[in-house]
């Protein structure tokens, strides 16, 4: 899952008792043998396998086959790219809210049930991608797909999406995420002073 026009890379991992040779077929037909630079720029393929796709479109999304030989030996992996806008803004019958103080940990579960297995991913609402290998020091996606953020704050409300996918195809949902500002647990008082006989005077005399 990448944002629309964010950067997404693609490893192209076989193992080999020598260098293979790696080539990458596009969800289009086009084919790219490492090393590979296109002319805009925009797809390369390093010397190592890995793609790279810079400011990814709607019309890059789609199956990405890596295809690796080794003399008379072949092996391939496939990624599905799915391309997500930036922000969105579903109605709110289509999502789930959670409403949490600042401080307190924030957990959002997500799990699928897919065949071939689904890699699932976090968009939180900085448009950053959350997956296995791309944990941050504030969020953590954890084995069983859940995100967990140790110490919300403000900053950190707005809409998260899990994402499913696999060779197959693609599936989400939203949640809503509320931080509150943290209140004291002291309730106010109104501070009255207790009034003493010597607190009140009262001139006494006669007029003349």
């Amino acid at each position: 899952s990448v944002v629309e026009g964010s950067d997404a890379q693609l490893s192209c991992n076989v193992k080999a008792s020598e260098s293979p040779s790696i080539h990458w077929v596009l969800p289009d037909g086009t084919k790219m043998k490492a090393p590979f630079k296109m002319e805009n720029g925009r797809f390369s393929v390093l010397s190592s396998g890995q793609i790279v796709i810079r400011s990814v479109a709607y019309a890059d999304a789609g199956v990405y086959h890596c295809i690796a030989q080794v003399r008379g030996d072949i092996d391939s992996m496939s990624y599905r790219i799915l391309v997500q806008p930036p922000v969105i803004q579903p109605a709110d019958s289509e999502i789930t809210t959670v409403e949490k103080n600042a401080g307190e940990a924030i957990l959002l579960p997500c799990s699928a049930v897919a065949i071939p297995e689904a890699q699932l991913s976090w968009i939180l609402p900085s448009s950053h991608v959350l997956h296995d290998s791309s944990n941050s020091s504030h969020a953590y996606l954890l084995d069983n797909g859940t995100l967990l953020i140790p110490h919300g704050r403000i900053s950190d409300s707005g809409y998260y999406r899990c994402v499913a996918i696999n060779q197959q195809g693609s599936d989400q949902f939203a949640v809503k995420v509320t931080v509150n500002k943290k209140v004291s647990d002291r309730s106010s008082k109104r501070v009255k002073f207790k009034k003493h006989p010597w607190t009140s005077v009262k001139a006494q005399g006669q007029a003349i």
